[in-house]
């Protein structure tokens, strides 16, 4: 079988503060810290420098972070006394040499309790939950965790979806969750997509994935028959972010890559889109022993488009069950919108230049103004009128007549 190795490689570099040592420090000179017992930096705290024979030689106070340092002593022997008003009074022994400097850090204890703020937050929550409502586990994968996985954005959809568990892969590229057969359905922004769709994982990128859901288990009728997983896909939208971007990736089996992807808003509209072109020697599974297959080269161009808008307030869209076959409509019908000018009373019906035979005349103004009126006899008909009926009226109610052309590239 042949094997397919795409290489992702990350720098990484971070700037660490470096670390005091005494050794750093130049002769006769005491540097350190003020702190409490839960290691916070005590400032304002006052110390005093006293040598063997006990007189005062230096004073000094610790800054905000509790740091402090004394300068330019001789060598020999120093009692280091820190004191806080509210807190037990230190002591440290420092001895100077003529070579280096020295570092003392004090801990003072507290004569009052010190209170400590614990956040707990649920860091070991698993990634997959169980809906109460339905029986379903719900497994959640964020376009985050794609773009922690090693070729981010654009690993394949069929390893997006290996990551959540109960889902394997057979050596044909096909998905199954928990031991089904196939038996997967996949929603878009909650649209069902065709059961005729195969190999789904390998069709679509993972790019355009805002976040998806696995829901497994015990799932409700609503769900239809495809019950061993669904694929709730949201993808993204352009609504809050804008610009693009195109990244080209390559691997081995001679696999190339180029991908971009554009989004973004303005107003009331909203878009995204996202288009790749792939390209290796690993089309479909070798059936032979050897490394390549011959005639294995594969070249895939994908696209995907999300447009959005928000509808003005004087837009009426009604939908009649079975409207076609009930009122004999053959080609649209218009109602006029109630915006100026109003011709909210009248009925627009179409004709097209195609006769009752079904032979295109193209174009034909005759043809097409027949089949107008044919379809307003036929309408007319189905709230009782006789076709004569119709035909009367029709001769004798205010009618208008409009030709236009439409010419389709």
């Amino acid at each position: 079988m042949n094997t397919l190795t795409r290489l992702c490689v990350t720098f990484a570099c971070s700037l660490l503060a470096p670390t005091l040592h005494a050794a750093d420090l130049p002769a006769g000179q005491i540097d350190g810290k003020i702190s409490d017992i839960l290691g916070k930096p005590i400032a304002d705290a006052a110390l005093t420098l006293k040598p063997r024979q006990g007189k005062a030689l230096f004073n000094t106070r610790s800054d905000a972070q509790g740091n402090f340092h004394f300068t330019h002593l001789p060598a020999g022997m120093y009692a280091l006394i820190a004191n806080k008003a509210g807190f037990v009074t230190g002591t440290d022994i420092v001895i100077l040499d003529a070579t280096q400097g020295k570092i003392s850090n004090i801990t003072l204890s507290s004569k009052n309790a010190l209170a400590i703020n614990i956040n707990a937050s649920g860091t070991n929550r698993p990634r997959n939950g169980v809906n109460k409502d339905t029986g379903t586990n719900t497994y959640h994968i964020s376009s985050a965790a794609i773009d922690q996985m090693p070729l981010g954005n654009n690993t394949p959809f069929n390893q997006v979806l290996l990551q959540a568990p109960g889902v394997v892969q057979d050596s044909f590229g096909q998905l199954h969750v928990r031991g089904d057969h196939a038996n997967l359905q996949y929603r878009i922004n909650g649209i069902l997509l065709p059961e005729a769709i195969a190999g789904f994982g390998q069709m679509f990128d993972s790019r355009f994935i805002d976040s998806m859901n696995l829901l497994t288990g015990t799932l409700s009728a609503e769900y239809g028959y495809q019950t061993a997983g669904v694929v709730d896909i949201h993808t993204k939208t352009g609504t809050l972010e804008q610009g693009g971007d195109i990244n080209i990736m390559g691997g081995q089996q001679n696999t190339g890559e180029v991908s971009t992807q554009l989004q973004g808003h303005k107003g009331n509209f909203s878009y995204y889109l996202d288009a790749s072109s792939l390209s290796n020697n690993l089309g479909i599974e070798n059936p032979t022993p050897s490394n390549e297959a011959i005639h294995d080269r594969t070249r895939q161009g994908r696209f995907f488009g999300y447009v959005s808008t928000i509808l003005p307030n004087d837009l009426r869209v009604s939908l009649i069950k079975g409207g076609m076959a009930k009122y004999a409509i053959r080609n649209p019908i218009f109602k006029p919108s109630p915006i100026t000018p109003h011709y909210n009373d009248h009925l627009s019906l179409e004709g097209i230049s195609v006769d009752e035979g079904g032979h295109q005349h193209y174009l034909d103004v005759t043809v097409a103004y027949r089949q107008a009126c044919l379809n307003a006899i036929e309408y007319l008909k189905k709230f009782g009128y006789s076709g004569a009926q119709a035909y009367s009226i029709l001769g004798t109610a205010p009618v208008q007549g409009h030709v236009s052309g439409v010419v389709d590239v």
